[in-house]
């Protein structure tokens, strides 16, 4: 169709279609439902809401049946009335009240992340249907940046965790593909800092990456009439649509020369990076996955369930354009390179005025200034280091601040809610983590008025007041501790072997070897000191749990447990369990979308997908893991030492050795490994 609106708004549809009946496309044995997210950033005047009932039209997406019911009204109510299980509490599915029954194929961004996940939970009961998300405001709608996360996971992988949900007795979303279509013109960006630093953190955490920006800053979609012939563009909406209706449950392959063309442009993309490292190159390496998705919908308005290599062709072309305009109207100026470039060669740092100086850069505005502030931040705290103020206008890049066992960051409840469960007020405390005055291992047993406590500090409610206030927005990052609840997954034994390696406090809870939803069993909390101070939105910080919590074989820990806000309550009868000759557990592999994390954490996902493990491969694995999260700062040898040592205790094979030096991103030399194994055995 004329027009790339137009066009990306016939693949919101048809991936709308596709995933209502459930289309799933096939590579290297893994399937992945042939969905979209799509946003467009077009001036006034594009014609957004026309190529949208366009696109609507020609696929007749709002025919009626023989009932006078909207196609997709139909399908969804027939699904809802075939339901014969049990909701959460126990009732049969007999009245339509009990669930939000959708009657539209789209649902608006502007809606709640809970309502969104409401709707989400009837899907995943019935054996078709999609999320739909459409936005035609989406720059005025970004700040409710929260919204953003969940859906890009959703559009992943079909899955959502039981902390999005509305209420606590649905389960979680485990197969709901979703499809988003969010619209919006870059002036808000452009003017707004404030939305074009979250929009570009956004782009930082992987949305871009799985997203397509068109920009047409002058050009208007032509109306329909004018540029087809309406009756061709009709039957062929007709035939796309009944062609669509027969591929329920289909799969889709590649064809011989698109596998072999997208494996030719992944080697590119990964080649383009190595000669020139910029952090848009990065970006770009993740650019196939979304490829991939949109050719499958590319073919499906072929008409073909195998994707060809035309398919691939133009999905690359139209990625790249795309890539041009997000690169155009999001990616920030490149003082904060050279800024990072000048501080990394001053070990002393230097003022601001040097800075502008040395570097040749006029920042227009105050507010542009602290923008490029906080970009180089960012990129300095991925590049594993620090941008610290030295007075009024000096700047200085250091190593992360490694953690003083003496100054943990908590904060303690003033107790000024009559229910401790609505506490809100904080006092932000630096104390010694282990000891037997005021300290982390006194605190989880406090009687006083410490009855509940956060593991970072918040902005104070009011200029003069001590207290901070216990949300999200008011969260300052800077952390260097983190926590895990086992409610029912793991025994203290089991718990204690995983982490055997760290220092550690271990407290347990009210409800231990209680009775508690018909199962009596260990309940407790972890709390561990990590080596450096860690910096990371209240986003990045669920993330960042759930890769600590995989990398420690803690999977089944209370994922609220990664909310910024979360509470931990006290327990002055707790059994309490320190271990304090370990090592400080080294968060920085985990961190998500860094150099790092992109490096580890697919080979610890490798290891524990490892099934039907006796006991000493699961403790070699657990050695592995910790292997690979601590050799990643220039202490190889020791790591690779130490893993040898043991695998030889334990009477392991000793080739791990080998693979688990392969997997580092940096491996030793293999004299090297060599040498470490003549003297081991």
């Amino acid at each position: 169709m004329d027009g790339d609106i137009t066009t990306n708004n016939l693949f919101f549809i048809l991936g709308a279609m596709a995933t209502h009946n459930r289309i799933k496309l096939m590579k290297n044995d893994k399937l992945r439902y042939a969905n979209y997210f799509g946003i467009t950033m077009a001036m006034s005047g594009s014609g957004k809401d026309l190529t949208l009932s366009v696109a609507e039209s020609l696929v007749g997406i709002n025919d009626k049946d023989e009932n006078g019911k909207h196609y997709i009204e139909s399908a969804y109510r027939a699904n809802f009335e075939s339901l014969n299980g049990l909701l959460p509490n126990g009732d049969k599915v007999n009245d339509e009240v009990d669930y939000i029954v959708p009657t539209q194929y789209k649902t608006a961004l502007q809606g709640t992340k809970e309502g969104m996940m409401r709707v989400a939970n009837f899907f995943n009961r019935c054996s078709v249907g999609s999320l739909n998300v459409i936005s035609t405001e989406f720059g005025d709608e970004l700040i409710n940046s929260n919204t953003l996360p969940t859906l890009t996971t959703l559009w992943q992988d079909a899955k959502a965790d039981g902390s999005t949900n509305v209420n606590e007795k649905y389960k979680p979303v485990s197969d709901v593909p979703t499809n988003v279509m969010l619209f919006g013109s870059p002036a808000p960006f452009i003017k707004d800092q404030k939305k074009h630093h979250i929009l570009a953190s956004a782009i930082e955490s992987g949305l871009a990456r799985r997203t397509f920006f068109v920009w047409k800053e002058h050009d208007k979609i032509k109306r329909f009439n004018d540029s087809f012939d309406e009756e061709q563009a009709l039957a062929f909406g007709e035939e796309l649509k009944l062609f669509m209706a027969s591929k329920r449950d289909a799969i889709m392959v590649f064809s011989k020369e698109a596998l072999e063309r997208i494996d030719e442009y992944n080697e590119k993309l990964i080649e383009a990076y190595n000669e020139k490292q910029t952090e848009w190159n990065f970006i770009r390496t993740s650019n196939v996955d979304k490829i991939e998705r949109l050719a499958a919908i590319i073919s499906l308005t072929n008409m073909n369930q195998q994707i060809e290599l035309s398919d691939i062709n133009m999905a690359i072309e139209w990625s790249e354009k795309s890539d041009i305009a997000m690169k155009n109207i999001i990616q920030p100026r490149q003082e904060y390179l050279k800024m990072y470039e000048l501080l990394i060669s001053e070990k002393n740092g230097l003022t601001m005025t040097e800075i502008i100086e040395m570097g040749g850069i006029n920042f227009r505005t105050k507010s542009e200034k602290e923008t490029q502030l906080e970009y180089l931040e960012d990129y300095a705290y991925r590049k594993n280091k620090q941008l610290k103020k030295k007075g009024k206008h000096h700047y200085v890049l250091s190593e992360l601040e490694e953690t003083k066992l003496n100054k943990m960051i908590v904060s303690v409840s003033s107790n000024f809610a009559k229910d401790s469960k609505k506490e809100v007020k904080y006092k932000s405390l630096i104390i010694p983590f282990f000891g037997s005055k005021q300290s982390i291992e006194t605190l989880v047993t406090a009687e006083d008025y410490h009855k509940s406590f956060l593991l970072a500090h918040f902005e104070p409610m009011k200029t003069d007041d001590e207290y901070g206030y216990r949300k999200a927005d008011n969260f300052i990052p800077g952390e260097n501790m983190i926590a895990f609840d086992i409610d029912d997954s793991l025994t203290l034994e089991e718990a204690k072997d995983r982490i055997s390696q760290y220092q550690y406090i271990i407290y347990t809870t009210r409800n231990h070897r209680k009775e508690k939803n018909g199962l009596t069993c260990d309940r407790f909390r972890i709390i561990m000191p990590t080596k450096t101070m860690f910096y990371v939105t209240p986003e990045e910080h669920k993330q960042l749990y759930i890769n600590m919590a995989e990398a420690l074989g803690l999977e089944a820990f209370d994922t609220q447990t990664g909310n910024v806000s979360r509470m931990w309550f006290t327990n002055k009868e707790a059994e309490v369990i320190i271990k304090q000759d370990g090592e400080l557990i080294d968060v920085r592999c985990c961190l998500p979308e860094t150099e790092v994390s992109k490096s580890v954490m697919p080979n610890i996902e490798k290891l524990n997908n490892v099934e039907d493990m006796d006991e000493v491969e699961r403790r070699i694995h657990g050695m592995q893991k910790f292997v690979l999260m601590n050799a990643i700062h220039g202490n190889r040898n020791q790591m690779i030492y130490r893993l040898a040592k043991f695998i030889h205790e334990i009477g392991g094979d000793m080739n791990i050795v080998n693979q688990t030096n392969a997997m580092i991103s940096d491996p030793l030399p293999e004299n090297e490994v060599r040498t470490i194994l003549r003297n081991i055995r």
